[in-house]
């Protein structure tokens, strides 16, 4: 999605989270939210190739176990990662008030260096599993605003952060508003509907058959604000390799243990209205796949936030499905949507809207809404550029949790633990389930 008229009007309409007790505190913002109401927007997570490592290298998630407001953000590092993410702060190079100022806590005792090393401001602190407040004294930093493990992770570990921002005076550290986890979850169960109908895809790949996967959307598929946390210094290739349907191929490829599966990405086709009209099924997706191919369509946010309803969306959303099978392909999963705006009002029609056209067209789907939100607006940011796009880290969480249609290996999208497995426990400190 491209359209950005909406962030003010949405940011202001989701509840921020409670004000927390010191005066003094300011916490990062832009566009009308802040880092504490939205807890992990515009954290970006670094990735360390050009082409995707497998498993993904950082996930970022939103938690309970928080100091303020019952929403902190968890940065999980698998092995050989450092766990990187990054706010471009937009401060310039001073700050004022003149310390940073954060809470911090980790799965095991590690070194967080906060900023990268080498520039100004950079040190390292030092996470327990107990929350920590952390005041830098600083009036010159690099404008990037980077958290990462002093020492790439020898198993999986996580830290977590809360209250991230500025003071004019340290405050004292203040516990009284924590909250504990274990945290509500869902498994990808509940997301992925009708895999039953692209049965024919997973036989593809147990007899380790080509194919190829073609997509079409809007921004999203474009890779807008894939980069962010990486310097926005990618060229085009790097950007396809990281959108969710090629890293959806190259999660089957390796889940199979096969090479064939060659992917198509056509992106800022903006709104279905558009698609339609410029006959752009034709054009793009068909000019790619065919009889025994998958097509993906990441389509809708756009009409909504310009004020198309979900009845007529999913009406939109019919004819384009029907274009595709015009062409002979069979094989579609809806992917979206993306959008946090309209699926905060509206996130129950389309959760229904996107079942309905599972069983009347019999397609696949991925409710993204439903994953966006089921735990609230607050927990919906952890692995968003931005209001409208996921990002590097977002896009392969969503083709993980996409794979499990073809392997029905699934897990619980927060804990990331096979489903059925019992509630993680959130440390020391944690209070009986909800």
């Amino acid at each position: 999605m491209q359209r950005w008229t909406f962030a003010l009007a949405f940011c202001a309409a989701v509840a921020a989270a409670p004000a927390p007790a010191h005066a003094q505190f300011t916490p990062f913002s832009r566009d009308g939210a802040s880092t504490e109401s939205h807890t992990g927007l515009w954290f970006g997570t670094w990735m360390t190739g050009n082409t995707p490592k497998l498993p993904i290298e950082t996930i970022t998630r939103a938690t309970k176990e928080a100091v303020t407001g019952g929403v902190a953000l968890k940065v999980i590092a698998r092995p050989g990662s450092i766990g990187r993410i990054t706010y471009e702060h937009d401060l310039g190079g001073s700050f004022s008030p003149s310390i940073l100022t954060f809470y911090a806590k980790a799965s095991a005792p590690v070194g967080l260096r906060v900023f990268r090393q080498g520039t100004n401001g950079s040190t390292v602190v030092q996470l327990t599993t107990q929350w920590k407040k952390f005041d830098i004294p600083t009036t010159s930093v690099d404008w990037l605003l980077t958290f990462e493990l002093d020492q790439a992770a020898s198993q999986e570990t996580y830290y977590i952060l809360d209250r991230i921002g500025r003071e004019s005076t340290a405050s004292a550290q203040d516990l009284s508003q924590a909250t504990t986890g274990p945290d509500q979850d869902i498994s990808t169960s509940q997301l992925i509907l009708g895999a039953q109908n692209i049965a024919a895809i997973a036989q593809k790949l147990k007899n380790k058959q080509p194919f190829k996967i073609v997509a079409m959307g809007d921004s999203v598929v474009a890779g807008s604000q894939i980069d962010l946390g990486n310097g926005y210094g990618w060229n085009a290739a790097t950007k396809n390799a990281y959108l969710f349907p090629s890293v959806l191929g190259q999660m089957l490829e390796a889940e199979y243990g096969y090479s064939g599966i060659a992917v198509h990405n056509f992106g800022a086709v903006f709104t279905v209205a558009e698609a339609i009209s410029n006959n752009e099924v034709q054009n793009k997706v068909l000019s790619q796949a065919g009889a025994g191919d998958l097509v993906i369509l990441e389509l809708g946010g756009n009409d909504l936030v310009d004020g198309t309803s979900v009845a007529q969306w999913k009406t939109m959303m019919k004819t384009v499905i029907g274009q595709v099978k015009a062409g002979g392909v069979t094989n579609i999963i809806f992917a979206g949507l993306t959008l946090e705006g309209p699926i905060l009002s509206d996130a129950a029609a389309i959760s229904k809207a996107i079942g309905e056209l599972v069983t009347e067209e019999g397609i696949a789907a991925i409710d993204l809404s439903t994953y966006a939100i089921f735990r609230g607006a607050n927990y919906s940011w952890a692995d968003s550029a931005n209001p409208s796009h996921p990002d590097a880290s977002g896009h392969m969480f969503i083709a993980k949790m996409l794979a499990t249609a073809f392997t029905g290996k699934h897990f619980n999208v927060v804990d990331l633990k096979p489903a059925g497995s019992p509630p993680a426990d959130a440390g020391p400190d944690s209070a009986p389930t909800d």
